[in-house]
């Protein structure tokens, strides 16, 4: 498709010119998707004087907060954008970098942008870079420099019920902390924990509620610059006059709209135009949950470190979607000193009663940047390309703010979460056609014992194909819409919306040994053993009727979605066929797709982060670890310190209660001891026509059963769901009746398509 206009960044400059050019074909890309991240990461209250166009966009944030004056609400900023670009019905594009660039004569015709699943070709007639630090204007003209930011600053903000004397926050039960820091300051969150520590001497109670992202630059002026006729700039860090304000950021996307005046015609195709080299012993893609304990665990083992992300910062779905806490999972290990870190400076941020469940994630985020300290980092920056010679990564192309960069190393470490680098590298991948449900999170809190107590959510937002950026800029557009609301006030609103979803499920990448629901359930050891995993089927569905007929018996009929699964982690799992010198640090790595629903706590991805880290910083031969070696550094992971289960003896029959009977005597095809209706499921889920007649009977009944517990179908749900393992073209009349009844619930209308489709087709058994 060809577009009028294509914007790069959606900031304020970015956002404003989009605004303007509504009428024409305009699409907004992003690397992040952080609408208006100027009050939504970096937490910018004041506005600055309003311009009657800025005032137009306030007032929009007025009716929500009944705030008049030069201050917003970070939060509230982004949902009401985010409403106003998908009223408007604006192309958006987020997850996407330029990296390469083509013209026309003089002018640009198209660009090239990586995505998660490879390289696209955007074709405009006109182009804005509103990029921050000028990305689009640096791949035309590479000598090009951005202004370093004449001072930074971040907020933190504190909750309480009231506050006496001056707050700097228009909420009444908030107060803010202004951090502010020299331009050139590279590691703003270090600064941070002194300046709270000073703060609390002051103000000891209230607990921190969120804290900026990424810090706000100021600009002074600078010498501007000069690209193609039909690509105007409206980059701070780039444009001649200071840039200070939000309120200056909106009119500099606006003016670069109307300074547009041209065309181009489109030939050729663009490359990624190398910009820089660099080089490491160990390079990790991705700086989220494994990520982040790869790099710290080959830095000890005495590697040069270099480890990139798209995002502005380290920690993963811990830190930036949310998920502040550990749901299950095994601890021990490098991450317990983290752990033990975050709990030591947990009470400046809040006390445990007012933060009650899990960690404080801006305390993990600060924790997290202390320890990758001596770590070369690189954040806004994701693999666009990989050279690869016979099985071996030799360079990864990684499109940065500042241009591509030509990134090599010895060992590389994929912790992408969806296993981008390795299948730029040709890895063999299974995405699956039932994806689980994301979170689109937000900081909030509520009233208990009548103080302020510090909350986030963890909604199931919907589904979401995390490997298709199109498809990953409408889950954040629905995600944040979920919280839009007529008012917000000083108790009814959001602190922050979450930047990073909190994806479930995505590729597998095809390991050594893909690890099994099997192996989960059967509590399985392996020679190759580095750590331990501990769970149950976390399978966020309701619609089990479109799962594998063994997942269906486990839940539906056998009800043992929350009975425990435990085993050892096998080393092979790590390591993506086919390639010498990459393992796998995320939820990418080995598993079915029935054990990624259990495999995928963040302790097991901080787990096989460690492990990845300290094998590669060990050798360029992910094959040739030494694993006695790699073990005796993994000891304290492999202490089993708060272990899910027994390793050190037999699972005995007798382990197992009498609801498991029932799964263990489906496997194992036995019969004894099972009468009446759990004989029935028996029989039918092997293939038994012989009980079709009663099934059908508990159909037409609308048999129940004496109880139905959590997640055990009533018995005429399951009966529909599994004559599709033994049913004959007898049962057809009787579904489709069913299928016509007014009222009938979703799940058993396609239950009903599905087992109708499998009869008439003659497949008794699914492939899975």
């Amino acid at each position: 498709m060809k577009y009028d206009v294509v914007i790069f960044g959606a900031g304020y400059a970015g956002f404003a010119a989009a605004m303007r050019l509504k009428d024409k074909q305009v699409l907004l890309a992003d690397l992040r998707g952080d609408l208006l991240w100027e009050s939504g990461r970096a937490f910018q209250n004041e506005t600055g004087p309003w311009t009657p166009d800025f005032a137009k966009f306030a007032e929009c944030i007025i009716h929500r907060t009944g705030i008049t004056d030069e201050w917003f609400d970070g939060a509230t900023a982004e949902i009401v954008a985010n409403e106003l670009i998908r009223d408007a019905k604006l192309p958006a594009l987020y997850q996407v970098a330029p990296v390469g660039v083509e013209l026309a004569g003089d002018l640009l015709a198209a660009v090239t942008v990586a995505t998660k699943s490879g390289l696209r070709r955007l074709v405009a007639e006109q182009w804005i870079d509103a990029t921050e630090t000028g990305t689009l204007a640096r791949l035309l003209n590479p000598a090009l420099q951005p202004k370093t930011p004449a001072s930074l600053t971040a907020r933190m903000f504190f909750q309480k019920l009231r506050w006496p004397g001056r707050r700097e926050s228009h909420w009444p039960n908030e107060r803010i902390l202004r951090v502010e820091m020299p331009g050139t300051e590279t590691r703003f969150l270090a600064r941070l924990v002194p300046a709270l520590k000073t703060f609390r001497a002051e103000v000891p109670d209230g607990f921190v509620s969120h804290v900026s992202f990424e810090p706000y630059p100021v600009y002074g002026a600078g010498p501007g610059c000069q690209l193609p006729a039909n690509v105007a700039v409206a980059s701070p860090a780039m444009v001649a006059q200071p840039i200070t304000t939000l309120v200056e950021r909106f009119e500099l996307g606006r003016s670069a709209a109307a300074e547009l005046a041209a065309t181009c015609t489109v030939k050729g195709k663009p490359e990624p135009v190398i910009y820089r080299e660099e080089s490491a012993d160990v390079a990790i893609a991705g700086l989220g949950t494994g990520g982040v304990m790869a790099a710290i665990a080959a830095q000890r083992e005495g590697a040069e470190v270099m480890a990139f992300d798209p995002l502005a910062f380290a920690g993963g779905v811990g830190v930036g979607a949310g998920i502040s806490s550990y749901y299950y999972g095994c601890a021990g290990g490098l991450q317990a000193e983290v752990d033990d870190r975050v709990r030591e400076l947990m009470p400046l941020f809040a006390s445990r009663d007012e933060c009650p469940r899990g960690f404080h994630p801006d305390v993990k985020r600060i924790v997290v940047d202390e320890f990758l300290a001596g770590v070369r980092t690189e954040f806004g920056a994701m693999v666009c390309g990989v050279e690869k010679r016979r099985q071996r990564v030799v360079a990864a192309l990684v499109a940065t703010p500042g241009g591509v960069w030509r990134v090599k190393a010895r060992s590389w470490i994929d912790a992408t979460g969806d296993g981008d680098l390795a299948v730029w590298a040709g890895a063999k991948f299974e995405l699956g056609e039932r994806l689980q449900p994301y979170t689109q999170s937000c900081g909030c809190f509520y009233l208990q014992n009548s103080r302020h107590v510090m909350g986030i959510t963890n909604p199931d937002s919907g589904h979401v194909n995390p490997t298709d950026s199109a498809d990953l800029t409408r889950a954040r557009i629905e995600g944040i819409h979920r919280y839009a609301a007529p008012v917000f006030n000083a108790v009814n609103r959001l602190t922050y919306i979450t930047p990073l979803l909190g994806v479930r499920q995505g590729r597998r990448i095809v390991t050594d040994y893909m690890l099994t629901l099997d192996d989960l359930i059967e509590r399985r050891r392996f020679p190759d053993c580095v750590g331990f995993t501990g769970a149950h089927y976390d399978n966020h569905t309701t619609a089990y009727e479109l799962e594998s007929d063994d997942v269906f018996f486990y839940v539906c009929c056998a009800g043992l979605s929350a009975a425990r699964t435990a085993c050892e982690i096998p080393y092979r799992m790590l390591l993506p066929k086919g390639l010498a010198n990459l393992w796998m640090a995320c939820r990418a790595a080995g598993v079915t797709e029935e054990a990624c629903h259990s495999f995928r706590m963040q302790r097991d991805i901080q787990r096989i982060g460690e492990v990845c880290g300290r094998a590669a910083a060990m050798t360029d031969e992910s094959r040739g670890v030494p694993l006695e070696r790699l073990r005796e550094r993994l000891k304290s992971a492999l202490e089993l310190q708060e272990a899910p289960v027994d390793f050190g003896r037999a699972v005995q029959p007798g382990d197992f209660k009498p609801i498991e009977g029932l799964w263990r005597a489906y496997r194992a095809r036995q019969l004894a001891g099972f009468s009446g209706w759990e004989a029935t499921l028996l029989r039918a889920a092997w293939g038994d026509q012989a009980v079709e007649p009663r099934l059908l009977r508990a159909i037409k009944k609308r048999e129940v059963g004496p109880t139905v517990e959590r997640n055990r179908w009533p018995r005429w749900w399951q009966a529909v769901v599994l004559l599709r393992c033994c049913g004959t073209r007898k049962a057809l009349p009787v579904l489709e009746q069913l299928a016509a009844t007014p009222g009938l619930p979703v799940r058993m209308e396609s239950a009903c398509g599905l087992t109708r489709e499998r009869i008439n087709k003659g497949t008794k058994r699914d492939k899975k």
